[in-house]
């Protein structure tokens, strides 16, 4: 009955997905605490000054969005219905030796 909606999804990939939207999640929440970070002034020594510090947290929460946009993109990818078994490959191959 799973067949009759088309090919699924390999659970791998939804594993993956999952992985990277725990990840991203967790950099744009370190990039927040960064940025509240930034108001203690030993914090900002520690990153070279108020500006380093900002620009660690800004460049943490990009990452943490683009991981979660890859996420969504991994869960729209859709397996194809049929790959190819190994004798159809090898009797498209444009080597005749390889026909064999």
């Amino acid at each position: 009955m799973s067949q009759q909606f088309g090919p699924q999804r390999p659970i791998g990939v939804t594993i993956v997905t999952a992985l990277v939207w725990i990840g991203g999640v967790l950099d744009v929440l370190a990039g927040i605490l960064l940025l509240v970070a930034s108001a203690d002034a030993a914090a900002a020594d520690a990153f070279g000054g108020t500006a380093g510090l900002v620009t660690a947290a800004i460049a943490t929460i990009l990452v943490g969005v683009i991981s979660i946009v890859i996420g969504f993109g991994l869960l729209r990818v859709t397996p194809s219905p049929e790959s190819p078994s190994r004798s159809s490959r090898r009797s498209r191959s444009p080597c005749p030796s390889c026909w064999r």
